[in-house]
C-alpha cells in the first residue's frame, strides 16, 4: 500500500462552511482512497472523521481543524 502525508499547513480554511480542507488531485493516488489516518503528535496513527467528497479529477477532504494527515491508496 503507499501513502501520502500533509501537514497541518497544507490546509485550507473555507470561511463560509468554517471547515479545513484539501483537494488531492486523483492521479497523485491512484484514483482511489483506501484509508485516511491522523498522524498523532506522539507519531501514532488514529482513524480520520472527515468528509470526503469525489469529484471528476479530485478528492476534497474536510475537517472541523487542520490535521497532520495520511492518505492510503
Amino acid at each position: 500500500m503507499n501513502f501520502i502525508e500533509f501537514t497541518k499547513e497544507n490546509w485550507s480554511f473555507d470561511v463560509n462552511e468554517q471547515q479545513y480542507w484539501i483537494k488531492i488531485p486523483k492521479l497523485e493516488i491512484n484514483n482511489q482512497i483506501k484509508s485516511l489516518q491522523v498522524v498523532n503528535n506522539d507519531g501514532s496513527f488514529s482513524d480520520a472523521d472527515c468528509e470526503i467528497q469525489e469529484e471528476l479529477s479530485v478528492f476534497i477532504i474536510s475537517f472541523e481543524y487542520p490535521v497532520n494527515l495520511r492518505i492510503n491508496f
